[in-house]
């Protein structure tokens, strides 16, 4: 089934004493702090503050180190810089990227299909919250989805804070991860990291138009004209159209020829 956005249930093996093998593994780590290119061309800086793990080193740590599943469309992930990743304090960012078909796009906006979905999946192993209410980001066309996993009521529950922007052909999600406790620190860094991403002309168009849809995937008209600069093109063709038609035929219509009559006659 394609999914909006495939999620990530962190539950982090903390280690009080490092073994021989993870300093090792961690030590090995090529940490990347220059601009990375993802799929369709979309460029990722790396802020200052953070460090990046592309995907073969991203793995190792989601995998082998955490024992976390590890979706196949995972490109990346973001660590904070003095954070050390088997620490208490770990918490990050993974970058996927997944190619899906445009009739996902109808359920973008149907919270509690999509809530519902998630708690089915997890019913014998987690329960599944809200954090906060989803919402879509005007200003960045991106998708909100703050995720709670809890083991029982009482915990406090690790955080899956989704951010999902849509392209012509799939989606690039940042999934915020890590304990409750460290929700402000994701909060304050979260607007950085989605304006690291560099989405071209073409693929943050798209973005727009589908975000201007209503709830239920049914288009507002007037968000979809407000948000749609190809709109504002086409009505600025039309009146320069119409305004060089008319000043063309004011210019070269031949002027009619003056009638004498002659009244000598009467």
């Amino acid at each position: 089934m394609h999914r909006i956005c495939w999620v990530f249930c962190f539950l982090i093996i903390h280690s009080t004493a490092f073994g021989t093998g993870i300093d090792s593994a961690i030590s090995h780590f090529k940490w990347q702090h220059k601009e990375q290119v993802l799929p369709e061309g979309i460029k990722m800086s790396v802020p200052e503050g953070f460090r990046y793990l592309q995907q073969q080193d991203s793995y190792a740590l989601l995998k082998d180190l955490w024992h976390n599943e590890v979706h196949s469309g995972t490109v990346g992930m973001f660590l904070p810089e003095d954070v050390n990743p088997m620490s208490n304090q770990a918490w990050g960012v993974t970058v996927t990227y997944e190619p899906i078909r445009e009739d996902v796009y109808t359920r973008i906006f149907d919270y509690e299909h999509l809530i519902a979905e998630r708690r089915a999946e997890r019913q014998h192993h987690m329960q599944v919250e809200w954090l906060l209410p989803p919402h879509y980001d005007m200003e960045h066309h991106a998708l909100h989805y703050p995720w709670i996993y809890k083991k029982s009521a009482a915990d406090k529950g690790i955080i899956n804070y989704e951010v999902v922007l849509l392209t012509t052909r799939g989606q690039l999600c940042l999934n915020f991860f890590g304990d409750y406790d460290q929700l402000d620190e994701m909060m304050k860094y979260m607007p950085e990291l989605i304006t690291s991403i560099h989405m071209h002309s073409g693929l943050q168009k798209y973005s727009g138009a589908i975000g201007a849809m209503g709830l239920n995937g049914k288009p507002s008209l007037l968000d979809a004209i407000y948000n749609s600069w190809l709109f504002v093109a086409v009505m600025l063709f039309l009146v320069l159209f119409v305004y060089g038609m008319q000043y063309f035929h004011k210019r070269y219509t031949p002027s009619r020829p003056r009638i004498i009559v002659d009244a000598s006659l009467n």
